[in-house]
């Protein structure tokens, strides 16, 4: 146990280290890929008067010095913050936040980073991550020993003790991830509490999107900054197409608020949040709604007329679609699993192994081929094409 008990220290004395050089690091790799530039705030109060009143605002009335502020001339939309004391953390946003924002919800979205930077998101978070990396040590080494020679008994502690740190390790990732959704909740409070004006805010999160998705259509490839900083950012890029799409078809809120139906209602909407560190934007738009009408103001998009709607759409039918989405996303797994276990099951008559590897391949070909017929019952209705008769 002397070999975890090192782990467990350099991990605490390495996270420590990161915890207060990592912002020095931060500012090399970005001005290495983002070409970063550093302004002063009259800088930002140039292009975002209502900014510069909003950064002086709660810097004085937190007692905090102001953040240093980075700009990356970049037209994809994002702010982000990060640091390891609030007096010494750094806020940069891209140049495209000011093209596609106007000047009320640009300051909404500074005043959320500042949350961040107020409620102090960046040490919770290093906390809550080093806790989750000893889990994991704890299981790899009770691992890596129960491998070896020595007591039956002994080996079969060191089992036990791996498969429950792992457990541990599976729940304490996704927690991590709840925790970082929260904080976003906390930061957007934050911001439409210091502003007044939590509707600035919901329009900020739905131009993001769309400006995302704009640039996006622009480039063959992905943006390295969205790509780079999707755990930092105001936004997960990988939630953007729907929000940002039916702003760019038609920016009436009405419109917009249907798409957040699928964000509320739709069970695939769930998983992918449960996988992210960003709450979904449609749960953010409510969350900022109802405080909206806390304050007496009328709300940015009808989130009421959405819940309604959502009350009303056949359940069963959503969640039994869901089932067999999950079941033909993973036809080929589970086709090898029930191949392995029949070959088990087979092997218990038959001395012959090779029943259990032929057993596993023809349930992976049965599983490709049931998601290949489902998914594509008729191939006569596709487009006839040839690269060969295409004209420009």
């Amino acid at each position: 146990m002397t070999g975890l008990a090192i782990a467990i220290a350099i991990t605490l004395i390495f996270n420590t280290a990161a915890f207060f050089l990592s912002p020095l690091l931060m500012d090399l790799s970005q001005s290495w890929l983002y070409h970063t530039r550093w302004v002063d705030l009259a800088e930002i109060e140039s292009q975002s008067p209502e900014t510069g009143k909003i950064i002086r605002q709660v810097c004085q009335q937190k007692n905090i010095t102001i953040p240093r502020l980075g700009i990356i001339d970049d037209q994809n939309p994002t702010a982000f913050t990060y640091g390891s004391l609030p007096n010494s953390a750094r806020l940069v946003v891209s140049q495209g936040l000011f093209t596609y924002l106007d000047d009320d919800e640009i300051a909404t979205v500074y005043a959320h980073e500042l949350g961040h930077i107020v409620h102090w998101d960046f040490a919770v978070m290093t906390v809550a991550s080093t806790l989750v990396q000893i889990c994991y040590l704890v299981y790899s080494t009770a691992r890596r020993f129960s491998r070896g020679g020595g007591d039956n008994k002994i080996k079969d502690a060191l089992q036990t003790a791996s498969l429950v740190a792992y457990i541990f390790y599976i729940i304490g990732t996704y927690l991590l991830l709840y925790l970082s959704r929260t904080r976003e909740y906390f930061a957007d409070h934050f911001a439409a509490e210091t502003t007044g004006n939590p509707n600035g805010l919901s329009r900020a999160l739905v131009k993001i999107a769309y400006g995302i998705v704009e640039e996006g259509s622009r480039s063959q490839e992905p943006s390295r900054l969205i790509e780079g900083t999707r755990a930092l950012g105001i936004y997960d890029h990988k939630a953007a197409a729907s929000t940002g799409t039916a702003y760019r078809i038609a920016s009436d809120p009405q419109k917009i608020g249907r798409v957040f139906l699928w964000d509320m209602f739709n069970p695939w909407g769930w998983w992918m949040e449960l996988n992210s560190t960003h709450p979904l934007t449609g749960k953010r738009v409510r969350a900022l709604s109802t405080y909206a009408e806390q304050l007496g103001l009328p709300t940015e998009f009808d989130i009421g007329a959405v819940i309604g709607e959502g009350k009303t759409l056949n359940k069963s039918k959503l969640y039994g679609n869901f089932f067999v989405d999950i079941v033909l996303y993973g036809a080929e797994t589970i086709g090898f699993v029930l191949g392995i276990i029949i070959g088990l099951f087979m092997l218990s008559t038959s001395n012959n192994p090779g029943l259990l590897f032929g057993m596993a391949l023809m349930g992976l070909g049965v599983g490709i081929l049931v998601k290949a017929f489902v998914m594509f019952p008729d191939y006569s209705h596709a487009a006839p094409t040839d690269i060969l008769l295409y004209k420009t």
